[in-house]
Parts: C-alpha cells; structure tokens; sequence
C-alpha cells in the first residue's frame, strides 16, 4: 500500500503544476472558445489517472518522481524536487527527523507512509460514500416523475433541471415550467448528453476523490465543473438572435437556485455561477479563426510541457551484466562479504572505516549466500568511471526465502587501470552526478521492483521483519565498558576541565570517543558498531579547555593543547 500512496503523491505534486498552469492559461485566455478550455481539463485528468508517463523534450517538470519509490528503506531518505533550495531544506528536515534507526524494528517513513496510505484510503473512501448517497436520494426523489417525452421526466420533488444517469442518461425538469422555460433548459441539457458531460463530471468527481488531499485537485474540479456550464451555453447559443439570447439568459435566472455542495451528479441547469454565466452569453462572441488556432496550440503547448516528463532516449539504459570486469569485480565483492574476508574486500573496496568493516563481519555471519547478483552500469561522472547498480537476493541462515536488495556502487580505476569499489569520499560534481543518475527511469524502475518484492515478502511474513530486525539489532550491537585507571604520580591528575576521551584499539583504530568529560578515571559508557576484546588498550585524555590547573587550583599549563596517554584495562561487556 505504501508504494501505491507515493506513487499517488508523485502524480499529485507533478499534476500540480499542469494545474497552475491550466488556471494561468484560463486566466488570460478569457477569448478562447470554452470546449477548448475543457479539453485543458482533460489533460488534467489524463495526467492524474493514467499511469504512464509520457516524455518530450519540452516538458518543464523537473522530475516525475518527486519522492523516490524506495524512500522507506533508504538508509539516507531523500527526496527530488528538481528545485536545489526546496530539496536542501526538505532533506534536512527529513535527516533530522526520519533517519532510519538500525536497531529499530521499521523505518520511519514506513510508519508514517504506512499511516499516510490510511488516511489516504479512508478520505477517498468517504469521497465515494459521499457520492454513492447523493446519487441513491436523488435516486429516490425522481422515482416518483412523470415522462412527458423520450428521455424527458417532470417531477414535482425537484426544483432544478438536470440530467441524471450515466449509462441511461435521462432530463428531470420540475413540474409547472412554462412552455418557453422548457424549450431553453432542454437544449441546455440536450446540448450537456452531446458533450458527454454527465460523464465528465462524475468522472471528474471520482478522480478528485483520489486526489482528495490535493487543494488544487478541488480547485480543478470546481473550475471543471464551471467551464463545462460555460461550455454548454455557448453551444446552445453560438447560433441564436440576440433577443433570444436575453430570453435564455431570463429563463437562466429565474430556474437558478442557491449554491449547493460540491457533487458528482447531476448535470444542473441553474446551479453553478449563474451570474458569470449571464455575463459570458451576453458578451458571447464568435471567435476569429486565428483565436481558435491559437487556443488549441496553447492547449497542446500546456499538454506537451506539463504533462510530460523529460525525455530519456539520450540517456544511457540499464541492462544486466553487460561489463564482465565490474561484474568479476561485483561477484568478488559479494562472495567476500559473504566469507567475512576483510582482506579481500580491502583489496578491491577503497575507504570502508573500521566500523563498516565489523559490520561486514557482524552480518556474513547470518548470510548462508547470495542466489542471485545482477549488475547494471551507467557511465560514471569521470572518465573510466562507471555507477553500478548492484540488484541481489541474499538467504540469511535464519530464513528460508531469499530477500531482494539493492546496492549502489562507484567503480574507479587505479593508477594502473584496474577497477576497484571507491568508497572514499567524492568531490561535490561527482555526487551530484551520482544522485542525478539515481532518477534516471530505469534506475527508478529497478529501485520500485526490488521495493515492491521486499514490501511483498513483509506484508507475506510477520515473522520476516522480526528475524531482520533482531539481524539489525546485533549488527548495531551496543556494549558497555568500564575504566579503572590510575594517573601515575608523574602526571598531573586533571580534574574539573573537559576533556575528550578516546580508546585506540592496538591498531590505532579509534574505537570510542566522548568529549568534554570532567570526571574520571572512574568511568563508565556506552560504545556502538564494533566490539572490541577485553585487554590493555591505549587510552588517551585530550584536553579542550586550556588553560589547565591541579587539584589545589594552582595553573600547570600555558593554554597550549595537552594530550596525556595511559596504559590501562578496558573491560567490554555485551548488553
């Protein structure tokens, strides 16, 4: 469910635009024939209900997936605006606030996603309620009408024309209308069947009701509902002597009747902004040629720059397995991490910290194998460089299916030419290439299917999650420790003025570190992300706050930093 709402919500924030963009071009085009107008609202509902996504080299619209399909399971969540200012405040907020927690059970975002597609569920649910209700009183309250002519019913429990029925569409009038009223609201609703507006509108309805969270969705079909009426009247009165104008434009107003609440059904004859409508027949024009040409060109330039995405033929596709070094290079990787062998992995992947590499080591000890290792490549921000794509199905020893994965990885080549994993950090063009590159459509389409497989395998699963969280758990394990150390005589015992604390494994690996302590040498905290053994370790007090003073409040040091080493036990317990 989770994928379904973000993709509704990528379909509700690109649509926006084209929906601003609709209202601008409304706004100016107040000469543009009003069928022509409706068709703007038909790219609008092409856009919301059809899943495809159509590409030109005009399109405005900065990226079509605004929150990526796989956002709930990214260790770095981000979003893509196409807006650099929008995307470094959001993304902030999202770190912040949403960062995955190892040893946490579920992601964040996969509660509130998960909370969102509710909501979501429930509010269209209401939306259809709404109408389903609205179209069974109505139902009712014409059960009682008289037919007077084919396709025609009074009734005396009404007290506005409309049409009613989508497949059967009949005109209900109420009783006591004269003659001439009759003839006027019967071409009006006559010319509504003709347009197929009974069917636009309850279609406009039930797409609203999805996209009910959408202010601008509401605006959409409230502006819809109007231009189909303003529509409608030109067409019954393109034709007409003016006199007779006046006359449609009398009848109009006295059948009109009070605002009512938004609806699916019916097709009214007096019910929406009858004054503008008056307005617009008595200003009616038939309009030059070149206005209508104009007209539809824009309709077409609103369509091919806001209803599409950015086209992607240049681009590089996406195909399994086609470099046999990156994917020799991928296999060794895998098999190693597989193994637990630091040292290969060393070898062929460039900048892992110590932390990363006890996490390799923490979880080969769950993996049994990978059953399946596909490698796509896309030519990287330098030359010889390339960005893997590493899709994988890993069986942990404590499962008995295989879990789809995905993995992102940077090839360079060495002074020698010789491709390695590079972990280390790169400079600002190279990530913004890479996290360009991560929106590239087949990216986005192997991301949404490794997602949706996953998703799968959880909502199949209850227990799936709780054996991968316990897995998270131990990988991120947090142990305990204690310091005993006494300061020889020789050195100054430092007490009151903060100090950072570090403990180097024999290594030189710094394996804890807390700043700005005043208390110690009895010490007790917390470590994560990698064990250590009882033994001697080096430890280190760093001083942060010269100058520094005795025990009797007398100055020893001149405010230059100071750094004093001890040999001393550390003693490391599981929690």
């Amino acid at each position: 469910m989770e994928q379904l709402f973000i993709s509704v919500l990528n379909n509700a924030i690109t649509a926006s635009v084209l929906i601003i963009a609709v209202i601008i071009v409304r706004a100016f085009g107040k000469k543009m024939p009003k069928w022509i107008t409706c068709l703007l609202w038909m790219i609008v509902a092409l856009k919301l209900v059809v899943p495809v996504h159509f590409e030109s080299v005009l399109s405005l619209i900065p990226t079509r997936e605004p929150i990526p399909a796989n956002i709930t399971i990214e260790q770095t969540p981000q979003i893509d605006s196409g807006i650099s200012s929008v995307d470094a405040t959001l993304n902030l907020v999202i770190e912040q606030n949403f960062a995955p927690d190892l040893t946490a059970s579920v992601n964040p975002l996969q509660i509130w996603f998960h909370i969102g597609g509710l909501v979501w569920l429930t509010g269209m649910a209401v939306m259809l309620a709404y109408a389903v209700v609205t179209y069974l009183l109505i139902r009712k309250r014409v059960s009682a009408s008289v037919k007077v002519a084919p396709k025609v019913y009074e009734c005396d429990d009404i007290s506005d024309s409309f049409i009613f029925g989508i497949i059967a569409p009949r005109v209900y009038l109420p009783s006591g209308l004269s003659v001439e009223a009759k003839e006027y609201i019967l071409k009006h609703e006559f010319a509504h069947m003709s347009r197929f507006d009974h069917i636009w509108k309850p279609l406009g309805f039930a797409i609203l009701s999805a996209y009910w969270f959408n202010p601008l969705c509401w605006v959409a079909y409230i502006l819809l509902c109007r231009d189909i009426e303003y529509a409608c009247d030109e067409k019954v009165t393109k034709n007409i002597e003016k006199d007779e104008k006046a006359e449609y434009c009398r009848v109009l107003l006295e059948n009109s009747v009070p605002w009512r609440l938004i609806s699916a059904c019916p097709v009214t004859f007096g019910g929406i902004d009858v004054k503008n409508r008056i307005k617009n027949i008595a200003n009616y024009r038939k309009p030059a040629f070149w206005i209508t040409l104009i007209s539809l060109v824009a309709c077409i330039a609103v369509g091919m720059c806001f209803a599409t995405s950015r086209a992607s033929a240049n681009e590089p596709k996406l195909v399994a397995n086609t470099n046999p070094e990156i994917s020799d290079l991928v296999r060794i990787y895998y098999e190693s991490a597989t193994n637990g062998d630091i040292g290969i992995i060393n070898r062929i992947y460039k900048g892992l910290d110590s932390d990363q590499q006890d996490k390799i080591r923490k979880i080969s000890e769950h993996i049994e194998r990978y059953e399946k290792v596909e490698t796509y490549t896309v030519p990287g921000p330098r030359e010889g460089t390339y960005i893997a794509y590493v899709y994988s199905k890993v069986k942990f020893k404590e499962y008995k299916k295989s879990i789809p994965g995905i993995e992102t990885l940077y090839i360079c080549p060495d002074e020698d030419g010789k491709l390695y994993i590079n972990g280390e950090s790169a400079d600002q063009e190279e990530l913004e290439y890479i996290k360009e590159m991560s929106w590239h459509p087949d990216v986005t389409e192997l991301n949404n299917k490794v997602a949706k497989e996953y998703n799968d395998m959880l909502d199949a699963d209850e227990e799936l999650e709780s054996i991968l969280s316990n897995i998270r758990k131990e990988v991120a394990q947090r142990y305990s420790f204690e310091m005993d150390i006494e300061a020889p005589d020789e050195q100054y015992y430092t007490t009151g003025i903060p100090v950072d604390i570090l403990i180097r494994a024999t290594d030189g690996t710094i394996v804890y570190r807390q700043e700005g302590v005043t208390s110690f040498p009895h010490h007790t905290s917390h470590v994560s992300g990698i064990k250590v053994p009882s033994g001697t370790m080096e430890l280190t007090y760093e001083t942060t706050t010269p100058p520094m003073y005795n025990e009797k409040g007398e100055k020893i040091g001149d405010g230059e930093p100071r750094t004093v080493c001890y040999d001393g036990v550390v003693a490391f317990t599981e929690e």
